[in-house]
């Protein structure tokens, strides 16, 4: 089989530069030009005050610094090198087409870019080329985790190219996600979102939702879970309001009453409680009733009722899926007048650069829906603890019958309702 080395050939063309790489021969010497004619001598130009402009130096060339091979076992066909070197030029001419490029065959070709080849854009490509291709488990022809899997993305983890840090953690889900963490994979995540870069940290915390002991609503056998929430919570010393809102948003999802970390995971949502940026605001409202204990619900659920009036619709939102979730049937007053409200609860953070070199954001979503309406009505639900209640979810056809029934169901029991 041949061994194809990759090289990196400053501002040639993606296809010349794979031909390069793809034969391994020399590039084809020039042919000496034909001897041109002698122009007729140019007329003088005419005279002329204007002094000409300084010609400005030629840039210099922008390198790349070439990305290290990882040692792999794996090797692949000619055949196999022949789809890589086409791949690798769809890359470079950013036409690369994902859907097609699913199937298992391509496997192993992702992981060979991924590894050995030079190119930042490259070998991104391939670590999520992998992600889509490789499985944790066998599934008819597709590619299980193995070995070499493992010490490619626990290399490129810790690689200086953020795009291909960036890619690493796409393909790290599967790692992460077994039923053990990869230990070695863990650890290089929680680095990066401890004391890695901004783009870093929100990566690696939309990440670590994948942990099977960080998404358990009870304590886990293992340190994974305290290691993850510890990470989490050093996260939050960010001043970045998009780094904090999606720490928050991911600790809200797992964090629960009986947790070792409960009582600091509360005490830094209270403290976020009045933040001015709705994107922090809202998931520490959400973080505060995944950790009160009974005894705390009444305290907990006044500091969040003002947010049920708050300008902002993603934290009239949250405030409510709070309340609901606290089961506080006094929030029935002011979530009922939501019902009516159609504004949308997803909320964006952008401002800042992704790993892969793109405008970054952080969408915020709410479980009870979309929009306003949707949540408020699956938060009365939660507040009456089912006395207001109903099938299924709120749909485009049931909304409109739903309303009237929460505002029916409202005037006959408001003077039964306690009061905060």
């Amino acid at each position: 089989m041949r061994r194809r080395k990759y090289l990196i050939l400053p501002f040639v063309s993606a296809t010349f530069g794979l031909q390069a790489c793809s034969n391994g021969a020399p590039a084809p010497t020039p042919t000496a030009a034909p001897p041109t004619v002698a122009a007729a001598e140019p007329t003088a130009a005419p005279e002329t005050t204007a002094e000409a402009p300084p010609t400005a130096p030629p840039a210099a060339p922008v390198t790349e610094a070439p990305i290290a091979p990882v040692e792999i076992g794996a090797t692949l066909s000619d055949q196999q090198r022949d789809t890589a070197d086409r791949l690798v030029s769809d890359i470079l001419a950013n036409r690369l087409n994902r859907l097609a490029t699913r199937s298992p065959d391509y496997g192993a070709i992702f992981l060979e870019l991924a590894a050995r080849h030079p190119r930042g854009p490259v070998v991104a490509a391939g670590l999520e080329g992998m992600a889509r291709t490789w499985r944790r488990v066998g599934r008819g022809d597709a590619k299980v985790v193995d070995d070499d899997f493992r010490a490619v993305v626990r290399d490129r983890l810790v690689s200086k190219n953020a795009q291909v840090r960036g890619a690493a953690l796409t393909a790290a889900r599967l790692l992460v996600g077994e039923e053990v963490p990869d230990e070695a994979t863990l650890t290089a995540v929680l680095a990066l979102l401890q004391t890695g870069s901004p783009a870093d940290r929100v990566a690696a915390a939309e990440l670590l939702i994948n942990v099977r002991d960080f998404q358990l609503a009870k304590p886990a056998k293992g340190n994974a879970q305290l290691r993850v929430v510890d990470a989490m919570m050093a996260a939050l010393s960010a001043e970045e309001p998009y780094v904090q809102a999606v720490v928050l948003e991911q600790l809200a999802k797992a964090a629960f009453p009986g947790l070792a970390q409960r009582a600091a995971l509360k005490a830094a949502a209270e403290a976020r409680l009045n933040h001015e940026e709705p994107g922090v605001r809202g998931p520490a409202t959400l973080l505060l009733a995944a950790t009160v204990l009974p005894a705390e619900v009444e305290a907990a659920a006044k500091a969040i009722l003002p947010g049920l009036t708050h300008p902002n619709a993603y934290v009239r939102g949250a405030s409510a899926e709070a309340l609901g979730r606290l089961g506080y049937k006094a929030a029935a007053h002011g979530i009922v007048p939501l019902v009516e409200q159609t504004d949308s609860v997803v909320h964006v953070l952008g401002g800042f650069t992704a790993l892969d070199g793109q405008p970054g954001q952080v969408e915020l979503l709410l479980a009870g829906g979309r929009t306003l309406d949707a949540v408020a009505l699956n938060a009365l639900r939660g507040a009456t603890k089912h006395a207001f209640d109903f099938k299924g979810g709120v749909t485009a056809a049931s909304r409109d019958e739903l309303v009237t029934r929460a505002k029916t169901w409202y005037a006959a029991q408001k003077a039964k309702l306690p009061t905060p």
